[in-house]
């Protein structure tokens, strides 16, 4: 299958953000809401990129042709990066409205989950399995570089949190 290294490189490098993430987490023991929600929102992230990494590669291996393979993945995708990107876009929102929500890591995620969504459902649509290849792969770049931002995130409130006195 082509891209197949590429697949597996995608998902290990999700699995570090989130090994890593989490790790920090436990370092950094914060209480404060929003690196909870970053560090939830980094994993779910992760694990997604990681499962449909591995899944066109499981697709092919039972049997699948490559392009069936490649848009049955990416249609797999969508609905459920689709029904993700709803529920999470809805919970922000309604955090927003309640100020408890700063949107500077949304300037990024916003957009780049928007890319995802259109590159995932032209991998849907595309007439060549190279073509949806391609998309497929970049879809799965742009989610990855969300988990990126989130676990930047998550390790600057624990970088942030080592600089305060303790409370006493």
């Amino acid at each position: 299958m082509i891209n197949s290294d590429l697949l597996q490189t995608f998902s290990e490098i999700a699995v570090a953000f989130a090994g890593f993430a989490s790790l920090i987490s436990l370092l950094g023991r914060s209480s404060q809401f929003i690196d909870g929600s970053r560090l939830l929102g980094m994993v779910r992230t992760s694990l997604l990129v990681t499962g449909f990494a591995l899944f066109p590669l499981v697709l092919h291996a039972a049997g699948i042709s490559e392009h069936r393979s490649w848009r049955l993945s990416a249609g797999i995708l969508l609905a459920v990066s689709g029904t993700h990107t709803y529920i999470t876009w809805r919970k922000l929102y309604l955090m927003w409205v309640k100020g408890l929500w700063k949107v500077r890591a949304g300037y990024f995620t916003f957009p780049a989950g928007l890319v995802h969504l259109a590159l995932t459902m032209g991998s849907c649509v595309a007439t060549s399995a190279e073509q949806s290849a391609g998309l497929y792969l970049a879809s799965l770049g742009a989610l990855l570089s969300v988990s990126g931002v989130l676990f930047l995130g998550v390790f600057s409130s624990f970088i942030q949190g080592r600089d305060k006195p303790p409370a006493v």
